[in-house]
């Protein structure tokens, strides 16, 4: 029966009550007499790489972690996982580690996001758009609900506290504790990303592959790696650590300040990058011995630590593969590798 207007007091999605019509998202089939047999959702069954995934399977093989109370996949470019736990133990790896066991390569998560809850409708239902998701994923914050923080440095590079990392940029940015990767192929091509536009920081300007932030008490590596999983969807990179050394200050124009012991890691990877569009605008493959002298001669505008990162690099040697590995020894005191 068709109706008016729709039924529901809060209507989450105006668009799924139409013509006088509700609509449910469900797959369905007629028999030879009439009657109706439901499929599942709709939306559940992708493709990929030529492949059809149904992502129930995969929110299925999710429920079984034991650390993980609630699951809910989508398929927006790549398919994503949202998973709910209790447990601070749980890590977007572990999330991956798990369904690798369980899944083939095609049907794998290529971003898993980790929190304490998942958004519901007003009826209570699970959310399943993935742009509803993004947004709430902002909200409700990475694993276990835990607001992100940085690891606050003195001078010499000892931990002295921790900062919210939404609200440590600014005109007078203390001195904190990040990393940057660089990733090459086989060929030694750099993956090169552009920041994406909205961003605090440097947006829309090219730069290194990855960078970030370590977890207070994280180690470098593992962190790298979140990151690299987060940002890009790349999963299982071995990293080398090439400038344990590297520190920079940077001020946009509008006074924001950077101001980080940064140390430096070269990863190398096969394939193209799934990026977070939360993170990454766009990337670009580069020979690194095109990319390199055109930095240094002004002539390709970077990121500041970009730009400084890449002249110690040259320094190195014009193979990025064949880079000495830098001594842990240079690494600020609060940083430890694994």
């Amino acid at each position: 029966m068709a109706l008016d207007e729709s039924p529901y007091l809060r209507d989450d999605d105006s668009s799924r009550y139409l013509d006088g019509w509700f609509r449910t998202g469900d797959r369905g089939e007629f028999d030879a007499h009439g009657n109706l047999r439901l499929l599942g959702r709709a939306d559940s069954l992708v493709v990929v790489r030529g492949s059809k995934v149904d992502l129930t399977q995969v929110e299925s093989a999710l429920r079984a972690h034991p650390l993980v109370t609630e699951a809910i996949v989508v398929h927006d470019k790549a398919i994503e996982a949202y998973v709910a736990t209790e447990s601070d133990a749980l890590t977007p790896h572990d999330v991956a580690a798990w369904c690798a066991e369980r899944l083939a390569d095609f049907k794998q998560p290529r971003r898993v996001r980790v929190l304490r809850a998942l958004p519901r409708t007003s009826s209570g239902k699970l959310v399943r758009n993935p742009r509803r998701l993004a947004d709430a994923r902002r909200s409700l914050v990475w694993k276990g609900g835990r607001v992100e923080q940085v690891v606050l440095l003195d001078e010499s590079g000892a931990g002295i506290g921790v900062a919210d990392k939404a609200s440590v940029h600014h005109a007078s940015t203390p001195l904190h504790l990040a990393f940057s990767s660089y990733l090459f192929d086989a060929a030694g091509r750099l993956l090169l990303t552009r920041r994406a536009l909205h961003k605090k920081t440097w947006p829309g300007v090219w730069t290194n592959s990855c960078c970030g932030h370590p977890a207070p008490d994280e180690p470098m590596i593992p962190a790298v790696s979140r990151r690299l999983a987060d940002e890009l969807g790349l999963e299982g990179v071995t990293l080398d650590l090439v400038l344990p050394a590297f520190r920079y200050r940077a001020v946009m124009e509008n006074g924001i300040i950077e101001n980080e012991m940064c140390p430096v890691f070269r990863g190398l990877v096969t394939g193209d990058p799934t990026p977070n569009p939360d993170e990454v605008d766009s990337f670009e493959w580069v020979p690194w011995a095109e990319f390199a002298p055109a930095v240094l001669a002004g002539a390709r505008p970077v990121s500041p630590w970009c730009a400084l990162q890449v002249a110690e690099l040259w320094e190195l040697g014009p193979d990025p593969l064949a880079w000495p590995t830098g001594p842990t020894s240079g690494l600020p005191a609060a940083a430890h590798l694994s």
